[in-house]
């Protein structure tokens, strides 16, 4: 069953947590909460019915394809409509989509019934995480750091424009509540079957290629951009049908 890594909780300091973790006192969002009651739920039916269940964990999880824009990518998505460059405190985790994909299959293979699995990549602060959006797409910053107030009401502005245009909001207020705290993992658990997530770098790259060629990105800000060769790498090429 796929759940998510917020189960474990986050931190106030730079350090990782494992899937002995749960969360805390720390603010929660519906999301949250529900992944929690997910897994409750999942465990009990499979002792009730004799299922074996196993839980996989991802962090956040960059790349394509993708049929909507989904809240992992939108971060990234961010940065490249930010004309101010901003950063914020804090940090979390990214990891391949390629690389969830694999580790499911081998939870199918090779879990434990019953066992919880962190499917992570690499940690990051998010000005790591911003810097490397910025190289890769060839733009500037990331400048100043947006405390957790400042972004709770630039996340209230988006979701008020959001509603007077019926699209979605970039951000929400449920998420600029996590702004601040360290959302890192240790994949350990997974690593010993066999797990091996590539780096935050090659996933930032992989949802940049996806995200040029989609239609969230204004023809203005695709102009702009200046992509790294492992950007154009990142997406492979497939013939036309016709």
């Amino acid at each position: 069953m796929t759940s998510s890594s917020v189960t474990c909780g986050s931190s106030e300091s730079p350090s990782p947590r494992d899937e002995s973790a749960h969360l805390g006192q720390e603010p929660t969002s519906a999301y949250f909460a529900s992944k929690v009651a997910q897994e409750e739920m999942a465990l009990t039916a499979g002792e009730a019915s004799g299922i074996p269940v196993v839980l996989a964990l991802p962090s956040v999880v960059l790349g394509g394809p993708f049929a909507r824009l989904a809240p992992s990518n939108a971060i990234v998505l961010r940065y490249l409509l930010d004309a101010t460059r901003s950063t914020y405190p804090g940090g979390c985790n990214v990891v391949d989509v390629r690389d969830v994909a694999r580790g499911h299959l081998l939870l199918l293979e090779r879990g434990e019934a019953g066992q919880r699995y962190l499917l992570g990549g690499q940690d990051v602060t998010w000005r790591m995480l911003h810097t490397l959006v910025a190289e890769l797409a060839g733009l500037p910053g990331p400048y100043g750091e947006l405390p957790a107030p400042v972004a709770w009401v630039a996340s209230a502005a988006a979701e008020g424009w959001a509603k007077l245009t019926g699209g979605a909001p970039l951000s929400t207020r449920e998420e600029a509540m996590t702004v601040g705290r360290f959302y890192w993992y240790s994949s350990a658990r997974a690593a010993a079957l066999g797990y091996a997530p590539r780096p935050a770098r090659d996933a930032v790259a992989a949802s940049l290629a996806w995200l040029v060629i989609s239609e969230h990105v204004p023809r203005f800000v695709r102009e702009g951009l200046r992509l790294a060769p492992e950007v154009r790498a990142a997406r492979p090429l497939i013939p036309s049908q016709t």
